[in-house]
């Protein structure tokens, strides 16, 4: 070997040796790497130590970020980066912390809204990238109708429930050192619009009960009218349930039909289940009101007959409300039936749980106890049924508004219309007495 290339060897040598800038054991090396500096450091993670590469253009920046790398390794706080995207982190959060944990009902409505908001939109950030700014573009998508899978305007509940849903998954997160820090937070949750329950006025109610009085497979809705129970608790009802004797309801469980979903999340079929009661307090005794014995006598003539049953001791076990084809009434169903009848029939539209409205307000109006009737519709707090006599105030407020309309056209107009023979009869005295004078 020459001396020249000797040289040149011995060059590149000292050069590679001044790039390479040793620090302290245990605080990494810095190097120059073409426009700008590497540094790489060995820090602990997970109980693993793993060698990890920090580049800038600014020396400093990464000194920086070497110590604030190995002061975070040493508080178990470093956050590795990674490509695992949002629907990647979510699928696995809810098929390991949720699925078997929450009620079938409850993580059905958890994969709708992932699969319906979530994921259309931001399913293919890196879960390390998503900002604030995304998540408030998902909110503000839901209010102005303007989602991928949808162009309906939704309800502040439902931008409400993804809302905490995207929390929920990234507070996770955190915990398994996969984020930092979690960016929902940084995003006012929506505010929840408060909706005062709908009722029939008494009118509407009697002309619905004429409207279905003579309907065999409508009677369910008469029962919930005059029970107050939900519609999957009415589904959930036996004939075991009724008791005659003590003229007495009883609801012991709900109906409910769960879709399954795969670990992708993807529907695979529909289930039928007996679902549990919303609250501890919703078992409850309710008492026939309104009629309800005489109108499930009849009823239960017309079943037997309908069913071909020829005893009372064989409607043991079975449902007290069936379809046309003989199945049991699903909550769903009785949704969608009521719909299509009140259309057809040109009644304003009511929704099933409307009914459970109506029956609070008429207990109400017939003196019964805001605290007996929260036994009554099962809630578990006074707050839910406290709206119930907010309603009675309006409602009397409306009734009031009709005497003082009545008293005002009718009444005010004979006053007045009495006064002005009463002025006529004095002008005329008053002549007579002068023509006697």
């Amino acid at each position: 070997m020459s001396i020249k290339e000797n040289n040149l060897i011995e060059e590149k040598i000292k050069k590679k040796a001044g790039d390479i800038k040793r620090r302290n054991k245990g605080e990494g090396s810095i190097r120059k790497k073409g426009n700008s500096y590497e540094g790489r450091i060995t820090i602990e993670v997970n109980g693993k130590k793993k060698q990890i590469s920090i580049c800038n253009k600014d020396k400093r920046i990464v000194i920086q970020k070497m110590a604030q790398a190995k002061n975070d390794a040493e508080n178990n706080s470093y956050i590795m980066n990674n490509n695992i995207t949002v629907e990647m982190w979510i699928k696995k959060w809810v098929n390991t912390y949720k699925r078997g944990v929450v009620s079938n009902n409850t993580l059905n409505s958890y994969i709708i809204s992932i699969n319906q908001y979530i994921i259309p939109e931001i399913g293919d950030y890196e879960l390390q990238k998503v900002k604030p700014i995304h998540i408030q573009q998902i909110l503000t998508k839901m209010k102005n109708g303007e989602c991928k899978t949808t162009n309906k305007k939704l309800s502040s509940k439902t931008m409400k429930d993804t809302y905490c849903i995207l929390n929920m998954a990234f507070e996770t997160a955190i915990k398994n050192n996969i984020l930092k820090d979690n960016c929902v937070k940084k995003v006012d949750p929506p505010k929840l619009r408060k909706k005062e329950p709908e009722i029939m006025t008494r009118e509407e109610q009697k002309q619905f009960e004429n409207m279905i009085i003579n309907k065999y497979d409508f009677v369910v809705y008469l029962f919930l009218i005059k029970t107050g129970e939900r519609a999957s608790e009415a589904a959930g009802t036996n004939w075991d349930d009724i008791d005659f004797e003590n003229k007495i309801v009883l609801v012991k469980n709900g109906l409910v039909i769960s879709a399954l979903f795969n670990e992708e999340l993807e529907k695979k079929e529909n289930t039928i289940e007996k679902s549990n009661l919303k609250t501890e307090s919703s078992a409850r005794k309710i008492p026939m009101l309104f009629g309800l014995y005489d109108l499930l006598i009849h009823y239960r003539e017309e079943y037997m007959k309908v069913n071909n049953i020829k005893t009372i001791e064989e409607l043991k076990g079975k449902p007290l409300f069936l379809t046309n084809k003989g199945n049991r009434i699903q909550a769903d169903f009785l949704w969608t039936k009521l719909s299509r009848f009140l259309k057809k029939s040109k009644f304003r539209h009511i929704g099933v749980h409307q009914l459970r409205h109506t029956f609070a307000t008429r207990c109400l109006e017939a003196g019964i106890s805001t605290k007996y009737l929260q036994k009554l519709l099962g809630h578990s707090t006074s707050r839910m049924t406290d709206r119930y006599t907010h309603l009675l105030s309006e409602f009397e407020m409306e009734e009031n508004k009709k005497i003082e309309e009545y008293y005002r056209n009718n009444i005010i107009q004979e006053e007045k219309e009495s006064q002005k023979r009463y002025k006529g009869k004095i002008k005329g005295n008053k002549r007579i007495i002068r023509k006697i004078a």
